[in-house]
């Protein structure tokens, strides 16, 4: 299991190719994908720190108010050459088999080495393709918004991608609770559920959560022909008089994972193979 998908908070897009024979990884390890890439990347974190702008600001204030003037840190400016040297953009790619179907993993990295003079922590960004077509990507991106937003222009404007937010279906959200209920209840996990669509006079009650505890947990589905949701929606039918059938899942977080319906997920990790099955179940069924 590759750990750069445990523990760490996704924003996820949808990545469409204009040309369907084209793996991604050909595009980025094209001879100018990555030097393009990290040219506008330098550019734009030296116009900052010029300016002092974004990171370099705030962590220049923070510099000074522990340990005095921040200049004692970089001794002199730095140059847009010295800049070069110091970002680094690493790009690793493997393949997994999932049911049969392989699939293309690529991770693009973007780094400093010298955080006392670029004081960034790794951006991360994950394409992911079933390699039978290349039709289509998911990109799952853990960046500042300054990185995400360059990436995705580089790819719009300079690779000619469509890329686009991916909206994560309440169907699926009610699948993956369904799915893995025996990992909530061998995990003894927690399960919160936030739903919308909720009709109400002005709607003053628009979005409603709900909070189960891991021993609330277990009294459900005790018989296997009973949907866990069906037997959840039905009990708290009775309790509250609403009708969660009706509404749609916006938010699960459990001790296994967080998903949410704009596109945003984690996956926490417990050393276990049920890790690798519950990660590539989500991910391979996401497109």
């Amino acid at each position: 299991m590759p750990e750069l998908l445990l523990n760490n908070s996704f924003k996820v897009y949808k990545l469409l190719s204009p040309s369907l024979s084209v793996s991604l990884s050909s595009v980025l390890s094209s001879s100018s994908c990555i030097t393009d890439l990290k040219r506008i990347i330098t550019n734009s974190l030296y116009a900052d720190y010029q300016s002092k702008n974004g990171f370099f600001y705030y962590s220049d204030s923070l510099f000074d108010m522990f340990n005095g003037n921040s200049d004692d840190r970089r001794g002199k400016s730095l140059e847009l050459k010295e800049m070069d040297e110091i970002v680094e953009i690493k790009l690793k790619k493997e393949v997994k088999t999932v049911q049969e179907k392989n699939y293309e993993l690529n991770y693009l990295i973007i780094k400093s080495k010298n955080k006392d003079q670029i004081p960034l922590k790794s951006q991360i960004f994950i394409f992911f393709t079933e390699m039978s077509s290349y039709s289509s990507t998911i990109l799952l991106v853990k960046a500042l918004p300054k990185f995400n937003s360059l990436m995705l222009n580089f790819f719009i404007n300079d690779k000619g991608l469509i890329i686009k937010n991916l909206k994560i279906s309440s169907i699926f959200l009610k699948n993956c609770l369904n799915i893995n209920f025996d990992k909530l209840i061998k995990y003894n996990s927690d399960l919160e559920i936030s739903f919308n669509n909720l009709n109400t006079i002005n709607n003053s009650l628009a979005n409603i959560s709900i909070n189960l505890l891991s021993k609330n947990l277990k009294t459900f589905n005790k018989q296997e022909e009973i949907i866990f949701t069906d037997d959840l929606f039905n009990t708290l039918n009775k309790l509250t008089s609403i009708d969660f059938k009706q509404l749609d899942i916006t938010k699960i977080r459990c001790n296994l994972f967080y998903l949410m319906s704009d596109g945003k997920l984690k996956f926490f990790s417990h050393d276990t193979e049920d890790d690798d099955k519950l990660i590539w179940r989500i991910l391979t069924n996401l497109g």
